[in-house]
């Protein structure tokens, strides 16, 4: 028998199971964030404690194949060896491979200016962007519904616009940064007509640099416009599982959204679903 293969920092959970890494098995606690989490969740643990990864796990069992919705065979294939495929079929028969997932991470979001961190924050959301780019050819659409994903589409083509002067954000560009995820969960709720799961690791990041930098009200007028739009009040939301390291920041982040609940390192409530436990 071969020894298991370890690949340190991975967070691509396909990557580790197709590669038969080793893997501490947290799919038998799926249950627990996809139907008794509330509807927004906020994770904090430390750094490198497994947050990237079981995101990326959940988005792996719960992401449907978009050009043909009833195959689930991908998913089946990754978790037919795990706990939750051989223990708990009637989620996965509800849930695995059903439903849009709109999966994003702030990691990376930062720079020495405020002009050099929203450009990095556009560029993860034009990154998203250009994942769903294939709706634009679907028939039966809305020009409406679509305005959003077009629009950011062709902001990337010239990003010098994006910023008026002194390095500020033009009216249009802050707009299309704050409204994206929720525009982007109304357009899959639309064309899939099924709520859509979110899923948003490292959710402080930008503002922890950009407090190192001094432009923190800034980045916090847009990360707070983001996380106020997408998640208070957006009825295409199925649920939304946010991942951080700080638990103070949320705080000022979300103090309007009142249906954002707070679970940390030594709440008992999902304790063991990130990290190791004995």
């Amino acid at each position: 028998m071969k020894p298991p293969v370890f690949f340190q920092g991975d967070d691509d959970f396909a990557n580790i199971i197709s590669q038969k890494a080793a893997y501490v098995d947290k799919t038998g606690l799926l249950r627990e964030l996809v139907t008794r989490s509330p509807k927004v969740t906020l994770l904090t643990r430390p750094p490198r404690f497994g947050k990237s990864l079981t995101l990326n796990m959940l988005q792996n069992f719960l992401e449907m194949n978009y050009a043909n919705p009833e195959d689930r065979s991908i998913p089946e294939e990754l978790f037919q060896d795990l706990d939750v495929f051989k223990e708990d079929k009637p989620l996965c028969d509800e849930y695995m491979g059903r439903y849009p997932v709109v999966s994003i991470s702030f990691k990376g979001v930062e720079g020495l200016c405020f002009e050099d961190a929203a450009l990095m924050l556009f560029n993860i959301l034009l990154d998203l962007a250009k994942k769903f780019r294939f709706l634009l050819n679907r028939e039966n659409i809305d020009e409406y519904s679509l305005f959003p994903l077009k629009e950011i589409l062709d902001m990337g083509k010239d990003k010098n616009a994006l910023f008026g002067p002194a390095g500020t954000l033009t009216p249009k560009t802050l707009s299309a940064l704050t409204n994206f995820l929720k525009d982007l969960t109304s357009l899959l709720h639309d064309v899939y007509h099924k709520q859509v799961f979110l899923l948003i690791d490292e959710y402080e990041f930008p503002l922890k640099k950009a407090k190192l930098h001094g432009y923190y009200d800034e980045m916090l007028n847009i990360i707070r416009g983001i996380h106020l739009s997408a998640l208070k009040g957006n009825s295409n939301l199925y649920k939304a599982i946010v991942t951080g390291c700080l638990r103070i920041c949320y705080q000022s982040i979300c103090s309007d959204a009142n249906n954002f609940v707070c679970y940390g390192l030594r709440d008992a409530e999902y304790s063991d679903v990130i990290g190791f436990t004995t």
